[in-house]
């Protein structure tokens, strides 16, 4: 659920895209022109990031890296393009996350992968290397109106 303290949290992360040669550290709504150039240079027209710790702001330590397992696994069968993820949150009162970056994939796509998982938001992004956070509406769930 979108609430002012969890956007916060997200804004407060730094997400690193490990491409086996560099890392990338990406915050949402700031641009990169490294990343940008990278993408570029492979050919790439979007990206987003996805991960399945932590659903629903429950920590799940014990689970995590068995979750993000299927996940990987999901992302393969699809065929997706992707590379691993670490979320590091700047407060240190949030535990490290594992992910991946998918390329080239829709966000709505995305988006409803990630739901499986119980996810709140993706971060997406094009070829400029800025991401944005969306949110993903849960079914019967209506859109709340931050006060």
């Amino acid at each position: 659920m979108r609430t002012p303290t969890l956007e916060a949290a997200f804004h407060a992360t730094t997400y690193c895209i490990d491409t086996g040669k560099e890392i990338f550290s990406l915050r949402i709504g700031q641009s990169h022109p490294a990343f940008a150039s990278w993408l570029a240079r492979r050919g790439r027209s979007t990206w987003g990031i996805v991960t399945a710790c932590n659903p629903g702001r429950q920590l799940l330590p014990c689970l995590n890296e068995a979750r993000n397992l299927l996940l990987r696994e999901a992302l393969l069968e699809r065929g997706w393009c992707q590379m691993p993820t670490h979320h590091v949150a700047d407060s240190g009162n949030w535990p490290d996350e594992a992910g991946f970056c998918v390329f080239d994939v829709e966000s709505s796509a995305l988006q409803t992968l990630a739901r499986e998982y119980g996810q709140a938001a993706i971060v997406y992004g094009g070829v400029d290397g800025a991401g944005r956070l969306v949110w993903l509406e849960r079914e019967n769930e209506k859109p709340t109106r931050e006060k």
